[in-house]
Parts: structure tokens; sequence; C-alpha cells
């Protein structure tokens, strides 16, 4: 057995809370042990139902366009996390897919992601992940 100490958490700190923009099944928050996830959305409702089983909590909205169609409710959850996931859909760029960038719908959704970007500003961090050869 180990005599290291185990890390404890300050009471006081406030928890890492993050939102996952087209989380899929929820890979991130599966590694983040399904915690502190203030907002989710995804277009595929399969996929959005695995996650809503894993985490009851969360915010859940129902796809892309019905958030860029009024933002308000899902900036409100948003606004305050620390960290914003985002896996666009790679169908229109990678390796496997079509590779059509943004002639496809889809692949314009890129696009879109930056004008929600803009209106939750005082997020610290974001990461964008994408597959190349899927």
């Amino acid at each position: 057995p180990s005599n290291a100490s185990i890390p404890v958490s300050d009471p006081n700190e406030k928890p890492f809370t993050y939102s996952l923009w087209f989380g899929g099944i929820g890979a991130f928050a599966a590694a983040s042990n399904d915690r502190n996830c203030k907002s989710y959305f995804d277009n595929d409702p399969y996929r959005s139902s695995l996650f809503a089983k894993r985490n009851p909590s969360t915010n859940i909205f129902e796809s892309f366009k019905s958030i860029t169609d009024n933002p308000a409710d899902f900036v409100k959850c948003t606004k305050d996390v620390d960290y914003i996931h985002i896996s666009p859909p790679c169908d229109a760029y990678s390796m496997g897919g079509s590779q059509q960038g943004t002639s496809l719908e889809s692949g314009r959704h890129i696009l879109r992601v930056f004008k929600l970007l803009k209106l939750v500003p005082d997020v610290p961090m974001v990461g964008v992940e994408n597959v190349d050869e899927f």
C-alpha cells in the first residue's frame, strides 16, 4: 500500500463546471465522472437520451437549431461555466465523411458555433474537438 496522501478538495472551492455542445453520448462528461455539466445539446435524439440517463441534473437542449433560434435559456445555463467542450459534426470534414465542408448544412454548424460563443463571452476556456480520420 502507498503512503501517499489522497488529495482532498477544498469544500469552499467552486466545482469545475462545463457545457457540452454537440456532446454525443457524453465521453467528456464520463471522463469527468458525470458531474457538473450545466448544459448539453446534440442533434441526435438517441445520443441525447443516453446522455440524459447518466446526467439527469444537466440542462439538456433539443438541438442546435432550437438554441440558435432562441438562445436565451441556453445562454443562461451556460454563461457561468468554466469550460465549453465543442464537438461539431465531423461528417462534412472528416476523411470518412463527405469532405464537403461548409457546402453541407452540418458543415456550417461550426460557423454558427462561433456566433453562439459570442453570447457567452466570459467563459474562460473553450475546446473544439474534431477527428480527421473518422
